[in-house]
């Protein structure tokens, strides 16, 4: 139950995060009280993430006109989720052990496998339906993507004393992977037993840093174009000083942020009684973050190892 600060009547009606929900006659909204809104029609979502999959108006047609008796269920997101990470992992583990040591290999296996991932996702932005098509796609893309990610941001660990595993590249990688698993799993718990709910101001503040960030991001670009690579090297995994572990923290905590919004994103669509097909979707969305959220905690770590 969550307490409504505007004094609503009994015959109005408050746009919570997850739907429109009618005010009892003391001016209180049940969250459990889930009804069409008088004169609406189909259910009204409030679909609002960073992540282009569930962020579409496509989304909420496919939603509001789904009338079938199965519809999508925590569960089998959750299991979906957990087959096509496997996919990924598994891609991701091939493509850093056997990646050929020449830079035409590792650009068309890394971004090759990015734009596989882009194209896979952006057809579920169109047409929902055809995310079971595209999961394996997207699952196999990401993978390529991290493996190459991986294999690249790795070669700039510093060179270890032999058996020195905590401060290799497999120890960098390992190190990586575990906080991508520990932020996963602690932002779920949270955000399942209510201790995190991401309300409009959380969201307009994830989106500005996002914003300033890809700004941040296209001036070095530009600025390195014509040999001034100041801001370039910021975001580079070799260098270890207090400027650029400090950027890498704030990308690190948005990524954790749209994660935590995927999650809520997912709730939603399952309280909505989405289409079955949606539980692809919403993996698809949550193992889009988790992948990213991976390769920005790698090039923290690597550049702490290389901290000034």
């Amino acid at each position: 139950m969550r307490w409504n600060r505007g004094g609503l009547g009994p015959n109005d009606w408050y746009s919570d995060w997850t739907m429109f929900v009618p005010a009892d006659r003391r001016g209180r909204v049940h969250r459990t009280s889930i009804r069409n809104p008088p004169g609406e029609g189909p259910l009204t979502m409030q679909m609002q993430s960073n992540n282009t999959m569930l962020n579409s108006e496509t989304v909420r047609r496919e939603v509001n006109g789904f009338s079938g008796a199965e519809g999508m269920t925590i569960n089998g997101t959750v299991a979906k989720t957990g087959l096509l990470t496997g996919i990924t992992t598994a891609t991701a583990a091939g493509t850093y052990m056997f990646m050929p040591d020449t830079a035409l290999a590792y650009y068309g296996i890394t971004f090759g496998g990015m734009l596989l991932a882009l194209i896979g996702i952006l057809a579920c932005g169109f047409k929902p339906s055809l995310s079971p098509i595209t999961a394996l796609p997207v699952s196999l893309g990401l993978g390529g993507f991290a493996g190459g990610s991986t294999y690249a941001i790795g070669s700039f660990v510093p060179a270890a004393e032999e058996g020195d595993m905590l401060n290799s590249a497999e120890g960098a990688i390992f190190a990586a992977l575990l906080l991508t698993m520990t932020i996963t799993g602690s932002l779920l718990g949270a955000y399942a037993t209510g201790l995190i709910r991401p309300n409009r101001m959380f969201r307009n503040i994830v989106l500005v840093g996002i914003l300033g960030v890809a700004l941040f991001s296209v001036v070095g670009m530009v600025m390195s174009l014509f040999g001034n690579s100041t801001i370039a090297q910021l975001f580079s995994p070799a260098n270890g000083g207090v400027v650029a572990i400090g950027i890498s923290l704030v990308i690190t905590v948005l990524y954790s942020a749209i994660l935590l919004m995927d999650f809520q994103m997912v709730h939603q669509l399952a309280q909505a009684r989405a289409p079955k097909y949606m539980e692809w979707y919403g993996s698809q969305a949550i193992l889009y973050s988790m992948v990213y959220l991976y390769v920005q905690l790698l090039r923290l770590v690597v550049q702490l190892m290389n901290r000034d």
